[in-house]
């Protein structure tokens, strides 16, 4: 099974390090090489993520570098969910068209009582904790910006151990954090 990212979160991460002043020229120079290819191995991305977390110092860099994402880093997908019209619609065509962002199906979409849950089974383990934090961040921001007033979380629930700033988290999604 070969998993790989869009390159777009090379632009994302980009983004995060002009946003947030992080001076790196290596991996400034690693990223924006990265930045107009399709895909990167999951393998690269960890890294780089990782280098990006030892840089910034913050637990929670995934978090910062997943809000960085618009519409342009989408391409088709990003297409699909902005002209779906309800919030269910979108999490379906995500869904649906998650394969093209990650080589894989990550998410199961299940309906309970009046609300829906999104989840990521720990199919990859620990050391992609940092990788399923910056993605499903990522998600949640373009969720925000499509469907402002419908868009709200009841809990998240992570699949790593607790994140040491909870209260960075729940500021984050704008509600608990398991």
């Amino acid at each position: 099974m070969i998993i790989r990212v869009s390159g777009q979160f090379a632009q994302i991460m980009r983004l995060w390090m002009e946003r947030y002043t992080i001076d790196s020229p290596s991996l400034g120079a690693r990223v924006a090489a990265l930045a107009d290819r399709e895909s990167l191995p999951i393998e690269q991305w960890r890294a780089l993520l990782a280098e990006a977390r030892e840089l910034s110092q913050l637990p929670h860099t995934g978090l910062q570098i997943g809000s960085q994402v618009s519409l342009r880093h989408l391409g088709v997908l990003g297409y699909l969910v902005l002209n779906s019209e309800t919030l269910v619609d979108a999490l379906q065509t995500y869904q649906l068209g998650e394969r093209r962002f990650y080589g894989i199906n990550f998410c199961t979409l299940n309906r309970e009582d009046t609300a829906f849950s999104l989840a990521w089974p720990d199919r990859l383990g620990e050391p992609n904790a940092l990788f399923v934090q910056t993605a499903l961040a990522a998600l949640v921001s373009f969720l925000r910006q499509r469907f402002p007033l419908t868009f709200q979380l009841q809990w998240v629930a992570l699949s790593e151990q607790p994140p040491e700033d909870v209260a960075a988290y729940e500021q984050f999604f704008g509600c608990p954090v398991k």
